[in-house]
């Protein structure tokens, strides 16, 4: 998720994700204001079996929030008169993966619990669904984080090394001011890198970072160019050829393959509510995995474990309950945990 504004009031979100989505459902109470461009059909004169659509703006006061097939339904009641709505009417917004939301500050904002606030923010500051762009020429650097639907450059570089670019040595030399252009990069933040651009020389930047940087999922992708607007043509093209993973799915995968392995060997894993709830509270767990099916649940229970668990250091992971390693935790009660000892 990207903070695209922030008033004084109110703030603008970018859903660039299935997890922004979640996140949102969660975060999203009963009585905040949520406002955004909708459509809503109007009586032409007196005969209501006419009607066109209006575009209006509403101001959203929720009742209920729900989430279904990747979307985010929100209804409840506009608090603002237009020419077209009364106030105090029914209404629903639907929003999906690309779409903008505005949250105003009420007083639901200050009572919110803990737990929802951290969800929002790890939301706006993870990387996890993001990836690493680096274009390059003979002596030109471009670097910017992205994911499939926001791009932010990070820095641009250009006239790197000599201008003999047909000298072996001079070749190594631009090519060593590049890697050490990179030095302010956190490649462990990122899953997947792109390496694109003109000629060889993405493909000997890749091989130099792979060895003096952390392991990491890349592919080489071709370019006419070497210029900021090429960045989104990328974007377009990573769109296009589906080549970007599930990250945030794949990471909780691998967290359900730690539990498995563990429970086979040194059995520092618990499982069963009441038993992970009990052992919350002894202050043992290091994370619990829910089911995406099973966490309203879990919060509407036990969110006093939630805070708890937070305040020892604690992580929560929520895994989709239709994905393989999902039905597994499914099968289990719908959570394990991840024990300190």
């Amino acid at each position: 998720m990207k903070l695209l504004k922030a008033q004084e009031n109110s703030n603008f979100y970018l859903i660039e994700h299935f997890d922004d989505i979640w996140v949102l459902s969660k975060y999203i109470l009963k009585d905040d204001i949520v406002c955004s461009k909708s459509t809503r059909k109007v009586a032409i004169g007196d005969d209501k079996t006419k009607q066109v659509t209006k575009v209006i703006y509403v101001e959203l006061r929720v009742k209920k929030v729900e989430f279904e097939h990747l979307e985010l339904r929100i209804q409840g009641t506009i608090e603002n008169e237009t020419e077209f709505t009364t106030k105090g009417s029914h209404h629903s917004l639907q929003y999906s993966i690309g779409d903008t939301i505005e949250i105003k500050e009420s007083n639901v904002s200050f009572q919110r619990p803990n737990f929802l606030k951290k969800l929002l923010h790890s939301a706006l500051n993870s990387m996890k669904n993001k990836f690493l762009i680096i274009l390059c020429d003979v002596d030109s650097l471009i670097v910017a984080r992205a994911s499939l639907f926001s791009i932010d450059v990070l820095f641009e570089k250009s006239r790197l090394g000599s201008k003999k670019f047909f000298s072996t040595h001079k070749q190594t030399t631009n090519l060593e001011e590049m890697i050490n252009s990179l030095d302010d990069v956190s490649f462990q933040e990122y899953n997947f890198v792109i390496f694109a651009g003109v000629g060889t020389y993405k493909n000997q930047l890749k091989v130099l970072c792979e060895k003096k940087y952390p392991s990491f999922k890349s592919v080489v992708i071709d370019t006419l160019d070497c210029e900021v607007s090429t960045v989104s043509k990328i974007v377009d093209e990573l769109k296009h050829k589906n080549i970007i993973d599930d990250v945030s799915e794949q990471r909780a995968s691998e967290k359900i393959e730690l539990f498995l392995k563990s429970l086979a060997t040194d059995n520092k894993v618990a499982y069963g509510v009441e038993n992970i709830v009990d052992l919350i509270s002894q202050g043992v767990v290091k994370e619990i995995i829910l089911t995406s099916s099973f966490y309203n649940e879990f919060l509407e229970n036990y969110f006093s474990s939630i805070e708890i668990l937070e305040q020892m250091g604690g992580e929560i992971t929520i895994i989709s309950s239709n994905s393989h390693h999902g039905s597994i935790v499914q099968g289990m009660g719908g959570v394990v945990a991840l024990l300190r000892y």
